[in-house]
């Protein structure tokens, strides 16, 4: 699955039914550059341009593989308490 052009809450739905992780927020650019960070916008588009923030919780942060995490959404994630 490519996260570019889907709706934020299939990607969430898939995200969760195959990795378990739960993405909750993704970070937002506004008109005039400026981003911000929104939480769970359900019918915001993902857009195909750029990479985006966004924001997962996880069971385990020592767990949680985070190349699979790219490789699967194609976007990059910050992973909360992941180091």
């Amino acid at each position: 699955m490519h996260a570019a052009g889907k709706m934020f809450n299939a990607v969430c739905s898939t995200l969760y039914n195959e990795l378990n992780c739960i993405l909750f927020a993704i970070e937002i650019p506004d008109t005039e550059g400026f981003s911000r960070v929104v939480l769970n916008p359900a019918r915001y588009k993902i857009p195909q341009d750029n990479c985006p923030m966004v924001f997962i919780i996880a069971e385990d942060a020592a767990g949680i593989n985070t190349r699979t995490i790219i490789k699967f959404i194609t976007i990059t994630p910050q992973i909360l308490g992941y180091k």
